[in-house]
């Protein structure tokens, strides 16, 4: 999936239990805000919605509905 930092647009490379890994390629870095950026600033982080929904059709024993698919986007 993918999650978009401050509005750049990033590849998550592994999920973990609390959190997640990302490669930022030199282009990217050079290009954008990302370079000033200090351990404990706030982002604005964004994330993938169909990641979300087919983690949870695969997560879940019953089909995914459209009231699944609101309480979902609720839930983030």
């Amino acid at each position: 999936g993918s999650i978009a930092i401050d509005g750049v647009s990033l590849t998550v490379n592994d999920v973990y239990e609390t959190s997640f890994r990302l490669t930022i390629i030199p282009h990217t870095l050079e290009q954008t805000l990302l370079k000033s950026y200090k351990a404990g600033r706030r982002v604005n982080i964004e994330t993938d919605m169909f990641a979300r929904y087919v983690y949870h059709l695969f997560h879940k024993d019953k089909a995914l509905d459209w009231k699944s698919v609101d309480r979902i986007m609720a839930l983030y």
